[in-house]
């Protein structure tokens, strides 16, 4: 994503790193492992998937098995974290409609409120799509039939 600053913010196993688009600054790692409260992410692969600018100083960042938030310098803001009862594959976000996560796995549709970090609700839909770009739209599968 490009975020609010003129960055790029860009996804590896296991981290995110922020680059300059302009090519005036140094990239810098959006997760530092030496925290100790995120270290394990280091030492367990995770995918990267997605994140998400909750404001100027703060970001969500999502991997496979679980999301953070951490502040502009790669520390753990919130001792809130946010686990997947299961493997995601997939999201969707539209911050100027409500501020709720979507989270796409196998067997359901977890909404997720990334201002507090709350869950809000699970939907069971099985293999469950997105449609458009903020997933007010999403395709699933009922009985095998779309």
């Amino acid at each position: 994503i490009v975020i609010s600053d003129g960055r790029l913010v860009v996804g590896y196993p296991s981290g995110f790193a922020s680059y300059s688009l302009m090519g005036d600054q140094h990239p810098m790692s959006l997760v530092q492992s030496e925290h100790p409260s995120i270290s394990f992410i280091a030492h367990h692969p995770l995918y990267a998937l997605w994140a998400v600018e909750i404001n100027s100083q703060e970001f969500l960042l999502g991997f496979s098995t679980l999301a953070i938030y951490v502040d502009i310098q790669g520390r753990k803001s919130r001792e809130k974290e946010i686990m997947y009862p299961s493997m995601a594959f997939g999201h969707r976000y539209d911050f100027n409609y409500d501020g709720h996560l979507l989270i796409y796995s196998e067997t359901h549709l977890d909404v997720i409120d990334c201002f507090t970090g709350d869950w809000v609700q699970t939907l069971n839909l099985k293999r469950c799509l997105p449609l458009n770009q903020n997933g007010l739209l999403s395709a699933s599968f009922a009985t095998e039939q779309p």
